[in-house]
């Protein structure tokens, strides 16, 4: 019995089609009346690791070493149901089925693109171009992985210490790129589907040939359905998101100006009060940083990350 209790705690995910309501454009923001705090991941490695730098990294994507490498960096529980991740994932703990890791990666037998430190629970899944290893169980129903799967040991301290860092590093700079928020009245129909009077599009404009930092407020989300990221190719962009506790994206797209050349694996959306974030039908694309949320995704299409305290997918590609 007890070999099949991460698989049952699978096929209870949730459906997140149960969380949306008829409006299905517009941005919620709330204040969370009783904010929990982050539970730090579990470390069963047996083998000694490395101390962590005490010395907190800036807000320099460079500084975030093989984290640009996953789609998914979770500290506590990853559960998925028909999800397809571009890149890898690492968990403490991991329920995955029905999907797919690794597709937009090259074959590599010796790369471990999907971990766990502790439970691995994986149920008619694919592990594409690497390999999949655990600290604790197995649980294999009818999954595969290129480079096979293995016990080993995970230690996740200097990543999501690199990862708050990052966080708290990206909200204490100064912004230099500008926002501007262009918002139309919603015709009777429009209005009867999305619940709102307006649908706004932010465009995020930055200058830089490096960092490009800029601050969005609570009040300037208000019913935004669209951003577009404008800065130079090649550029990286962080967009603030401070007064956020609990943040709901639902049929929002995020595209990107000609001159901009996509890139969106260096593009991050960063939320460093939030506790829970949500993205359903979304077309969202950049990381989204938010080491103490719990983070939800239903319904998502693009290329994107969430780095968290937990996240739930279904259903979704980025």
């Amino acid at each position: 019995m007890k070999r099949f209790a991460l698989l049952v705690a699978c096929l209870a995910l949730s459906a997140c089609g149960k969380s949306v309501t008829r409006n299905g454009n517009a941005f919620f923001q709330t204040e969370d009346p009783n904010p929990q705090p982050s539970i730090p991941a579990p470390n069963p490695s047996t083998t000694p690791s490395p101390t962590p730098s005490t010395t907190p990294i800036a807000c320099a994507p460079n500084a975030l070493g093989d984290l640009l490498e996953y789609s998914a960096y979770v500290t506590d529980t990853l559960k998925t149901d028909a999800v397809t991740l571009a890149k890898r994932a690492a968990a403490g703990t991991v329920c995955f089925q029905h999907g797919k890791v690794g597709s937009a990666l090259p074959s590599d037998a010796a790369r471990v693109d999907l971990a766990a430190v502790g439970d691995l629970g994986v149920n008619k899944s694919k592990v594409l171009h690497g390999r999949a290893t655990y600290g604790k169980t197995l649980d294999n129903v009818g999954s595969s992985a290129f480079g096979g799967f293995a016990k080993a040991p995970l230690d996740m301290r200097m990543n999501l210490r690199k990862i708050g860092d990052f966080s708290e590093s990206c909200e204490k700079t100064p912004a230099n790129a500008t926002i501007e928020r262009k918002c139309k009245t919603a015709t009777l129909a429009m209005t009867e589907v999305a619940m709102s009077p307006q649908t706004c599009t932010i465009r995020i404009i930055g200058q830089k040939t490096g960092l490009n930092v800029a601050e969005i407020t609570a009040a300037e989300l208000s019913n935004v359905t669209k951003f577009v990221i404008d800065i130079p190719a090649g550029s990286d962009l962080v967009t603030n998101l401070p007064q956020n506790r609990i943040a709901i994206f639902r049929g929002v797209e995020v595209t990107f100006a000609t001159r901009s050349q996509p890139s969106a694996g260096r593009v991050f959306w960063n939320f460093p009060a939030a506790t829970a974030v949500e993205l359903t039908g979304t077309k969202f694309r950049g990381t989204v940083v938010a080491p103490d949320a719990k983070v939800a995704v239903c319904g998502q299409d693009g290329e994107s990350g969430v780095w968290a305290r937990e996240l739930e997918g279904r259903d979704s590609n980025w």
